[in-house]
């Protein structure tokens, strides 16, 4: 994932862990990450509500891209999600 963010243009990539089953429960300490990110993508299934609302401190945009990290880390998966392939594809 974090090559190919990287060929996509990012400078740098940071990971944060959160609970596979819970994440509309967890409080994630993003301290570290205030004044150094420019976007945060996030994939955390039903809790990414959760996590958007809680990513306002890092005063950057947002997104919920769960399904779409999903197919950049494995593109195999692309065709089963809408807007994961040009039309040129099919």
């Amino acid at each position: 994932m974090e090559q190919e963010l990287k060929r996509r243009g990012a400078g740098h990539v940071f990971f944060k862990a959160i609970s596979a089953t819970q994440s509309m429960l967890d409080k994630p300490d993003l301290s570290a990450y205030v004044d150094k990110v420019d976007i945060v993508l996030i994939a955390g299934g039903i809790g990414s509500a959760n996590l958007l609302l809680q990513s306002r401190v890092l005063n950057a945009v947002s997104i919920d891209s769960g399904f779409s990290l999903e197919c950049m880390a494995n593109p195999s998966r692309r065709p089963e999600r809408i807007f994961c392939m040009p039309d040129r594809a099919f």
